[in-house]
């Protein structure tokens, strides 16, 4: 009983709750330690208690001194239980909230860069090159969408912490923000593209436009004097048989020039 009872004095549970991921999870890696001690104590405690009726008959005289003893024992083996259990369960707390926060500060730290690349795309004004942009813009956004599920499981996590519960709904808070802001960048950038792809591919088709008029005018413009009537003719029509076959070249351009236009 008296070893029992100078090992339960000596056990000191601390109060502290550390603020750091490393520092808590070291803890509780003591804690789990002190468990193990205190289940062995725990089954000599309860063959003490057994003991305690045989001892009382055998010695009646010591009855009042074996029962406070025992009693004593019993005492300060509950609080020691009691505040092991209690600081047991705020260092898990606490473990909680930190995984909690340092998951959140990582996917902070995601959006803001993500974010900064959206925001210093310089987008090109040549079409290849505009085209490739789309495809690497297209892959941001499935990212962007798998992040969106890992934010959704840590702020799930979030639900289930206790300590400091308005820091974490605060944070919760500012993840699904700084996420929604992400998509309406990300669809900006995208509209961005679109416009300048159309734009490239209209200054290409009257890029091409030009280069098969010149083509043309060079052609009669090369005519000599030796040529006849009827091979001029001849040009003249194919000429205009050309103008005709790009007419709904034309067409489009001129429609899509209406277009531009009408979108700034």
């Amino acid at each position: 009983a008296g070893q029992i009872a100078a090992w339960i004095q000596r056990k000191n549970v601390p109060s502290e709750v550390p603020d750091t991921l490393a520092r808590t999870n070291a803890m509780i890696r003591r804690h789990d330690a002190l468990e193990a001690d205190m289940n062995a104590i725990q089954d000599r405690v309860d063959l003490l208690t057994d003991q305690v009726p045989k001892l009382t008959e055998e010695l009646p005289e010591s009855r009042d001194e074996i029962e406070r003893t025992m009693d004593s024992i019993k005492v300060e083996w509950e609080a020691l239980k009691s505040k092991q259990s209690a600081h047991r369960d705020a260092l898990t707390e606490r473990q909680k909230f930190l995984d909690f926060m340092s998951k959140a500060k990582a996917h902070e730290n995601w959006l803001a860069n993500m974010t900064n690349q959206l925001e210093k795309l310089k987008i090109s004004d040549d079409l290849a090159i505009i085209e490739a942009q789309i495809l690497q813009h297209s892959e941001h956004q499935k990212i962007i969408a798998e992040k969106k599920e890992d934010c959704d499981k840590i702020i799930a996590i979030g639900e289930n912490v206790t300590d400091s519960k308005d820091q974490v709904e605060e944070k919760s808070k500012e993840l699904k923000n700084k996420t929604i802001a992400l998509d309406a960048l990300w669809a900006l950038v995208q509209k961005d593209l679109e416009e300048a792809a159309k734009l490239a591919r209209f200054q290409r088709d009257c890029r091409r436009f030009e280069n098969w008029m010149e083509i043309r005018e060079n052609a009669l413009s090369s005519d000599d004097e030796d040529q006849n009537i009827q091979i001029l003719a001849k040009k003249n029509d194919d000429f205009h048989r050309g103008i005709k076959q790009q007419e709904a070249k034309i067409q489009s351009i001129v429609e899509n020039s209406d277009k531009l236009a009408e979108e700034g």
